[in-house]
């Protein structure tokens, strides 16, 4: 009964799309160049798994916003 959504700015959409920004910019073949194949090939992995981990968070959020409209969640 006291279940409440919450505050429109406390979103975590905004976060996650910088984050993706800047992830996206450390893959550049310009910054990834300067190191060595291993290395670079061992940062390009990492990124690349956070850019996916950041994704799949993007849409557990909007997953979230969706389920609290459908539960009629107050709005604070």
């Amino acid at each position: 009964m006291k279940m409440r959504r919450c505050q429109p700015g406390a979103s975590i959409a905004p976060t996650l799309k910088v984050a993706r920004q800047e992830l996206s910019q450390a893959m550049s073949p310009f910054k990834l160049g300067k190191l060595d194949n291993a290395e670079g090939f061992a940062i390009a992995c990492f990124v690349f798994t956070l850019m996916g981990v950041v994704e799949k968070l993007e849409d557990l959020s909007k997953e979230v916003e969706e389920l609290g409209e459908l539960a009629g969640f107050l709005q604070d």
